[in-house]
């Protein structure tokens, strides 16, 4: 069965469905939620990811690297109280 995207629904959700009445389904509780604020003014929020427990953070540690960037996805990952693993490459 094929369910109609909602904003409040990401990759990894669990819902509760009702087959009669699909905007009625429910999303379960989750155990993590990934997310970060939207692109644009209007400070939104985008869902990335639930219910995960543990994020390879993949890294090149060549010129590009980028210690601002490391730390705000590893913020991210504590944030949403997951487990983050760093994985680097010269």
């Amino acid at each position: 069965m094929l369910a109609p995207p909602r904003p409040d629904v990401t990759v990894g959700d669990w819902l509760l469905l009702n087959h009669e009445d699909l905007p009625a389904s429910r999303v379960l509780e989750r155990k993590s939620l990934l997310k970060r604020r939207a692109p644009g003014t209007d400070r939104q929020e985008q869902l990335i990811a639930a219910n995960i427990d543990t994020c390879f953070v993949v890294t090149s540690c060549n010129q590009d690297f980028n210690i601002a960037r490391l730390e705000r996805y590893i913020a991210l990952c504590f944030e949403a109280e997951i487990e983050p693993v760093i994985v680097g490459d010269l």
